[in-house]
């Protein structure tokens, strides 16, 4: 076989934009919009193995989850918004290595509200589960044209439907229904809380509403987070293998055609 410098420019074509793409993937740290746009003090986040509090006039690291949980519990109010990133989680997006794929509402007291899955449906549960080691990768948001009153009312609103069913129908969203999905859930309870003049959507639409569009939504500020381990979803993990199989299909085209 005559092996020819076109065929290996062919080759390493094939292998460098998938390997580029994996590298990328798996080393470079998220960009995570730390503040943008945040007005006045409040940021309370944890990276990697410890925490960082910039509130109240103070700024100092925490090193412990329990003191960290403790100082969160007191800047969090009852209305603010959870966002994760669950391991492994089934929900599709557009950026399936920045996406966020679950929302819960904080009812105050350590306490939040979810509509969680389809096994647990709407329900209580607390501020522990949004941290390490059970969720390695949160973001705390509160809506920042909501006063005490709708807030108030949101969290009413939210707990008046613990019980009710999870809908998992992610194409579709509603306020007064049946049942909602995690993200649906907290947009319904402003938009009921306020009667509609808070819609928690970045741009309004017949679909369903994502935490995605709850996090780049305008009416939103950043006041805190956990950033110690962003895990793989379900779609991300197949991009990654679909990347690496075009990496070793690459590769072996270039072996392949070597001199034989």
């Amino acid at each position: 076989m005559t092996f020819l410098p076109g065929d290996w420019k062919r080759g390493i074509m094939w292998v460098s934009f998938p390997f580029l793409a994996l590298v990328t993937f798996l080393f470079f740290p998220a960009v995570v919009r730390w503040g943008e746009g945040y007005k006045g003090r409040g940021l309370v986040r944890w990276e990697g193995r410890a925490g960082r509090v910039e509130a109240r006039s103070e700024t100092r690291e925490v090193g412990d989850l329990h003191s960290f949980r403790k100082i969160l519990e007191r800047e969090l109010q009852p209305g603010d918004i959870l966002l994760g990133r669950c391991e492994l989680s089934p929900v599709p997006s557009l950026s399936p290595w920045n996406n966020w794929t679950h929302a819960a509402l904080y009812a105050g007291r350590g306490e939040v509200v979810v509509a969680s899955n389809p096994l647990d449906d709407v329900e209580r549960g607390t501020l522990a589960g949004w941290l390490p080691p059970h969720m390695t990768w949160a973001v705390f948001l509160r809506v920042e044209d909501a006063d005490e009153n709708v807030r108030k009312r949101a969290v009413q609103w939210a707990l008046e439907k613990v019980g009710k069913p999870y809908a998992i129908n992610w194409l579709s969203k509603g306020v007064e229904k049946d049942g909602w999905y995690c993200s649906e859930f907290v947009w319904a309870a402003y938009m009921a809380a306020s009667e509609g003049e808070i819609n928690l959507e970045k741009d309004r639409d017949f679909l369903g509403v994502s935490p995605n569009e709850i996090f780049s939504s305008p009416r939103v500020v950043q006041i805190g987070g956990v950033f110690q381990r962003k895990p793989d979803t379900m779609q991300s993990l197949f991009m990654k293998v679909l990347l690496l199989s075009l990496l070793l299909g690459g590769l072996g085209t270039v072996l392949s055609r070597g001199p034989g």
